[in-house]
């Protein structure tokens, strides 16, 4: 099967791609810029392929701070995100870095490249987790291996000190691999080692209450009532623990 096709940056139409390389603003001299930075990065090549479309151009992603693309950088495939032109953000470093602690503990799409204004890391081939949840798994065995391996990845973190800050809607902040059903915790950019970390507690929150996920995860397999779950939530948050994690796990079912 042929994968998308990537065309050479050397000869990429900077004003047609404009409102992707520089978006929203859509400024010429930017997008020059930054075809030249992405060159200096090792970028030979760029597919607009995926499910998201900013006026009939198609890119994997886009975000409060960037925009994501799917890259060849040293003949492999990469994803990349590229700082929007409105970003409050001035700057990529500080969520790269918290990627790269990521990365640190086994959490995250591994990190390749970075800069001011573009992170380029492992393109993941797969489904948010909200989606995959609601419309593609019916057998409890995948479904407790990706909510178990999600949750080990929060816990994870939540040791390291790095709290994610938008796992309270896990929809889109973890993409589960189309073939080996491996989920990968994504989006660092409102990350933070200063807040108190809720990775866990936010994650299993998403999943198992009042939530369309909880009433398709009940139905897939016999899960914990909210009145049930909530009080290990509150167990492992006065005392996060190994011991009061696994407790969690086990009142989950997974």
């Amino acid at each position: 099967m042929m994968g998308p096709p990537f065309l050479p940056l050397d000869t990429l139409d900077a004003e047609k791609y404009s409102i992707v390389l520089d978006y929203p603003r859509a400024d010429l001299d930017s997008t020059i810029h930054t075809i030249n930075v992405l060159s200096g990065m090792g970028i030979d090549g760029i597919s607009f392929t995926g499910r998201v479309h900013i006026k009939n151009i198609s890119i994997l992603g886009k975000g409060h701070s960037g925009v994501v693309l799917l890259a060849r950088l040293d003949h492999k495939i990469t994803a990349l995100k590229i700082r929007r032109s409105d970003s409050v953000r001035s700057t990529m470093q500080v969520e790269a870095n918290l990627l790269k602690m990521a990365n640190g503990v086994g959490v995250g799409p591994n990190l390749v490249k970075f800069n001011d204004n573009v992170i380029a890391m492992k393109y993941l081939d797969g489904f948010g987790i909200g989606e995959w949840i609601l419309n593609m798994v019916n057998d409890a065995q995948s479904l407790k291996y990706v909510i178990r391996n999600t949750l080990e990845s929060c816990f994870r973190l939540d040791c390291l000190g790095l709290d994610h800050g938008e796992l309270t809607n896990i929809s889109r902040h973890v993409v589960v691999d189309d073939n080996n059903i491996i989920p990968t915790l994504i989006d660092f950019e409102s990350g933070s080692l200063c807040r108190r970390v809720s990775n866990v507690t936010s994650g299993a929150q998403s999943m198992f209450v009042n939530s369309a996920l909880a009433s398709k995860i009940h139905t897939i397999y016999d899960s914990p009532r909210p009145s049930v779950l909530i009080p290990e939530l509150r167990a492992y948050k006065h005392n996060p623990s190994y011991e009061t994690f696994q407790g969690l796990l086990r009142v989950l079912g997974v």
